[in-house]
């Protein structure tokens, strides 16, 4: 079992805290940001690891007005000694990464609270309102006509959620719905939202705004199968290989271990009949080759499960293959099939 680290956020450095099933033991919040192109910026690997734990350096490779500086400043003003950060806490050339993505579950949904940088397109942005002069609100656009005066009011919490470029990335999708708490940092102010309600909270401490961070719904894990792939496949990703692994914490957390290749057990029959959006089917390509045409992770773009007006009847019983050497297929036994 791999280990689980964590940034001591007094110490600003990472530790081996415990492995992956004791996380609920421990206090501790998790980041949400966008990555950007910051391909030469510390992260953890074999090479790294040692200086990583070594007290201080983070405050020097991710000073203040960086996204992981300013969240470790957040964390210790609201007095939470412990963050976890994924390119500091995931080795990033290791096997235990396949490990930490199947965990991604119980990462977001042990943790107290997810920080959010709702601004900024890289780990270099800052958070606003932390980072010094970060926090640029436009001053709201007016009209003055003879006995009129018009103001324009600022973006509310939802404009400013779909517009952002955090809510456009694949990753972010999983780590928004995952998390049990988000308080989200935007040029704007700042918001909170607990439990994914139908509400968030600004920092005026009162005013109560309509929650917004997908375009279209309020999204949680009740939430039906087919209404959040079509809400996570609207979103980018950075390498086509990701589109498994961006959506493996949504799968273990309603199905278990009962899916395979994006396709849960319980509803194989229904969730292969899919179709893009636009009706274009660019393929994805993986450097794995595991992509088959049947999965629509096979595919760059939107996508949609047909309606279905009435029960299905399978025509074919589907084998998937089994790790057990005793029995090498898995036959999916699925609702339809028993009509």
């Amino acid at each position: 079992m791999p280990w689980f680290r964590l940034i001591d956020t007094k110490n600003q450095c990472v530790f081996r805290a415990t492995d992956l099933q004791s996380l609920d033991k421990l206090e501790y919040a998790t980041l949400s940001y966008v990555w950007g192109n910051s391909k030469d910026d510390l992260k953890a690997t074999k090479e790294t690891m040692a200086d990583l734990e070594k007290p201080g350096l983070l405050s020097k490779c991710y000073p203040p007005s960086t996204v992981i500086g300013d969240a470790i400043k957040v964390c210790r003003e609201l007095k939470i000694d412990y963050l976890w950060v994924d390119r500091l806490c995931i080795r990033q050339d290791g096997t235990d990464a396949d490990a930490h993505f199947a965990a991604m579950s119980e990462i977001y949904s042990c943790s107290y609270l997810t920080i959010v940088a709702l601004a900024g397109e890289d780990v270099h942005y800052g958070l606003p309102g932390i980072s010094p002069n970060r926090r640029r609100v436009k001053l709201p656009n007016t009209l003055d006509i003879p006995g009129l005066f018009f103001i324009h009011m600022q973006d509310n919490y939802q404009d400013l959620a779909n517009k952002s470029y955090w809510s456009s990335r694949g990753w972010t999708f999983q780590e928004a719905l995952l998390s049990p708490k988000l308080l989200l940092f935007s040029e704007s102010g700042v918001f909170i939202e607990c439990c994914h309600t139908n509400e968030v909270q600004d920092e005026d401490d009162g005013m109560r705004i309509h929650k917004g961070f997908t375009e279209d719904n309020n999204y949680s894990l009740s939430t039906a199968f087919p209404q959040l792939l079509n809400a996570y496949t609207k979103r980018q990703l950075s390498f086509d290989d990701d589109i498994l692994n961006a959506f493996l914490g949504v799968l273990v957390s309603k199905y278990g271990n009962d899916h395979y290749l994006g396709v849960p057990f319980r509803e194989f029959d229904k969730t292969i009949l899919w179709k893009t959006r636009d009706g274009e089917y660019p393929p994805r390509v993986s450097v794995n080759g595991i992509f088959p045409s049947w999965s629509c992770s096979s595919v760059k773009g939107e996508i949609d499960l047909l309606p279905q007006s009435g029960p299905l009847l399978s025509l074919a019983m589907w084998g998937i293959p089994s790790d057990d050497p005793q029995r090498p297929f898995h036959l999916v036994d699925t609702p339809s099939l028993q009509c």
